[in-house]
């Protein structure tokens, strides 16, 4: 099983629906895929194809859609049913409940994929109670200690549930870089394992994530997504503005054949993902 290595560029994993997946880069290695979207044969086929090609897929367990973790025994009958060929998987996490329990569910899913002799990567996403970020650093830590974890998921949703009490603010770049920040000054991060930032509530977090050192990965459906809505990336916002209601991804939209839309879709897509190749190379 190969194994994904530090580099000075930010592997990124764009999330695209369906009818869309044709529109993932065909250069990009790194992919981040959803548990719960398993059921498509489409899905699952254009990700296997994907793997044959040597690129690396992680499989996230859904806990931001749903809230809760798709539990380690309905995750591996996933993959078994599916037929899913990944490279990680991320053990369940729990947002908004004491680290502990996401701690002991990192040990106990490592040691299930061992005594099966499941040979996958393991991400595990610290968590902590709503504006414990103490709680959120003493997960992140015990994490880290968890022999079998090759893996460090920096979740947007995790960060601001935890740091929103020291920023006084939802903003996930804000509240995730204060959570990068604190870790550099407790010397806290293990440079031998990979950090993933789950999601982007902006991607130009991207640039000073990279100059704090930490990134080595990051995912969105915000350029595809945001394309299919004709939105193009600007100087001035990144997708969904302050002014429009964010709409949530719709995995299983037909894909739009109206000429003129469709060249519209298409050219805002284009321009999205190579303002991301700017910010990642």
């Amino acid at each position: 099983m190969s194994k994904l290595e530090p580099t000075s560029k930010v592997a990124f994993g764009y999330i695209a629906p369906f009818a869309y997946l044709h529109k993932v880069p065909k250069d990009e290695s790194f992919h981040l895929i959803l548990a719960h979207l398993l059921g498509s044969k489409k899905y699952v086929n254009y990700y296997n194809k994907r793997r044959e090609m040597g690129d690396y897929i992680l499989l996230d367990n859904s806990a931001f859609e749903f809230k809760r973790p798709i539990e380690a025994d309905e995750m591996l009958s996933m993959i078994k049913q599916s037929g899913i060929n990944a490279n990680c998987l991320v053990a369940p996490d729990y947002p908004f409940q004491p680290g502990i329990k996401t701690i002991k569910s990192a040990e106990k899913f490592v040691k299930q994929l061992r005594d099966k002799g499941l040979d996958y990567d393991v991400m595990a996403v610290p968590q902590s109670e709503k504006g414990d970020w103490k709680g959120w650093l003493d997960c992140y830590r015990e994490l880290t200690q968890i022999d079998g974890i090759t893996h460090i998921g920096m979740s947007c949703l995790g960060t601001v549930n935890a740091f929103q009490s020291v920023t006084q603010t939802t903003d996930v770049m804000v509240n995730r870089l204060l959570a990068s920040i604190t870790l550099l000054q407790k010397d806290y991060i293990d440079v031998n394992i990979w950090h993933h930032y789950l999601g982007a509530g902006n991607i130009n977090e991207i640039i000073i994530q990279r100059e704090l050192g930490i990134i080595n990965s990051m995912d969105t459906s915000s350029p595809i997504w945001c394309g299919v809505n004709e939105l193009c990336y600007g100087d001035d916002f990144v997708g969904f503005n302050k002014n429009q209601e964010k709409i949530p991804v719709n995995f299983e939209l037909q894909k739009i054949k109206e000429r003129q839309t469709a060249k519209r879709i298409n050219s805002c897509i284009n321009d999205n993902i190579d303002y991301i190749k700017i910010l990642t190379r």
